[in-house]
């Protein structure tokens, strides 16, 4: 399937920078809420940095599909953008919402999750500095949110992935 320019803008420029610029400022009013009394955070345990992405990595997928659904297929029904034959990608999506939300979520948490457990092999437990982990954390909401926020976008609005209202 080729996408339109149309599309192409609306999904790589629109969706994707929104999902950046809404996923950082989120992941740094949560990062300051949460770790701003310490000034190391351990790699590994409960309120660690192997437990905050791998959550975060669930929380950004599950919030953004509700949202960005919502959003896109309000621009299908005003017409500010076409629908699509989603094809092959869109059919094995889950075609509830929420189910969709949580087999993403879950799906970015899982291969979250054995990175790092790779890095934390590799490195063992340690823990790094409160501004080496913002940076970090800020840098995983903009990569996860330029890369789920397109994918979702596309499933809603593409003709695979209708639901009845």
């Amino acid at each position: 399937m080729t996408l339109s320019r149309e599309h192409r803008r609306y999904l790589l420029i629109e969706q994707a920078l929104a999902g950046v610029i809404i996923n950082v400022a989120i992941a740094a009013l949560l990062g300051w809420l949460f770790f701003r009394n310490v000034e190391r955070v351990p790699i590994a345990g409960m309120g660690g940095a192997m437990v905050d992405t791998i959550v975060s990595a669930f929380m950004i997928a599950f919030a953004t599909c509700l949202a960005v659904t919502r959003v896109a297929r309000g621009d299908v029904r005003r017409g500010r953008i076409a629908p699509l034959d989603g094809g092959a990608l869109s059919a094995a999506m889950p075609q509830g919402v929420v189910a969709r939300a949580i087999a993403l979520g879950g799906a970015c948490a899982a291969v979250v999750s054995l990175v790092l457990f790779a890095v934390w092999v590799r490195f063992g437990n340690r823990d790094v500095l409160l501004r080496h982990f913002i940076v970090f954390k800020l840098g995983f909401a903009a990569l996860e949110g330029a890369l789920i926020t397109p994918l979702i976008a596309f499933a809603a609005i593409s003709r695979a992935a209708e639901e009845p209202r």
